[in-house]
This record gives structure tokens, C-alpha cells and sequence, in this order.
């Protein structure tokens, strides 16, 4: 979906751990009506906090709406100290293991969005 791009307005990022490997990857729409940065995920914080960067950098000036974990305090910190502000608060958001009715571990950094769902 993000890939093909048939609206034109994602912009996806991959960033690489240093042997070569995909270390997460962060989408972005930019449309006058919708703004926002993610899905992504990243297997580390500070590779997340590099990829929203890139993604600020490359809508420099507009504001961006993210959906950030509040389970990761130094990504949250860092968009605090970036200008960000709180418009709505997301403490989970998950489905248990099918039939287990355990929570699944999440040991990345995941950004939700709401529009590939409702395209």
C-alpha cells in the first residue's frame, strides 16, 4: 500500500542497521487534510527517534501528527523537547495471542496510524 503509493502522498523511510539489515521502517502522508507520520516500528528507540526526524525534516514547517507510544519514555522526551504537545493520549493497544488471553510481548517501537484502514 505504502510502496505503491497510488495517491502519491506517502513518503516511506527504511533505515539499515550497520551489517545491512532492515532495523525499522517509518510512513508518512502528507495531504493538506491529514498529516501524520507512522505506521512504523523499529527495533530500537533511537532508531525510531532517527526516523521521525528524518520524517519532521522532510515536512519542515507543517505540523505532523504522531501517535507515540507511551511506553517509551526517552521517544516521548525527545519529541517534548522538539516542540511537541499531547492531543490525545494512547496508553495500549492490542489483541491477545488467539485463544491464549495473554497480551503479546512487544519488544520494538510500533507507530500506529489510522488511515491504511480506512482507505
Amino acid at each position: 500500500y505504502f510502496i505503491d503509493n497510488a495517491g502519491n502522498g506517502w513518503h516511506m523511510l527504511v533505515a539499515e542497521s550497520e551489517d545491512g539489515t532492515p532495523a525499522g521502517y517509518l510512513a508518512a502522508i502528507d495531504h493538506p487534510a491529514s498529516r501524520i507520520i507512522g505506521p512504523g516500528c523499529a527495533e530500537a528507540e533511537h532508531t525510531m527517534v532517527a526516523l521521525i526526524a528524518a520524517q519532521l525534516g522532510r515536512h519542515s514547517g507543517r505540523s505532523m501528527l504522531v501517535v507515540a507510544p507511551a511506553d517509551r519514555p526517552a521517544l516521548i522526551q525527545q519529541l517534548y523537547r522538539w516542540g511537541a504537545r499531547n492531543c490525545e493520549t494512547h496508553v495500549a493497544q492490542c489483541r491477545p495471542a488467539s485463544g491464549s488471553g495473554t497480551l503479546p510481548k512487544i519488544s520494538g517501537v510500533f507507530l500506529p496510524t489510522y488511515l491504511p484502514e480506512t482507505a
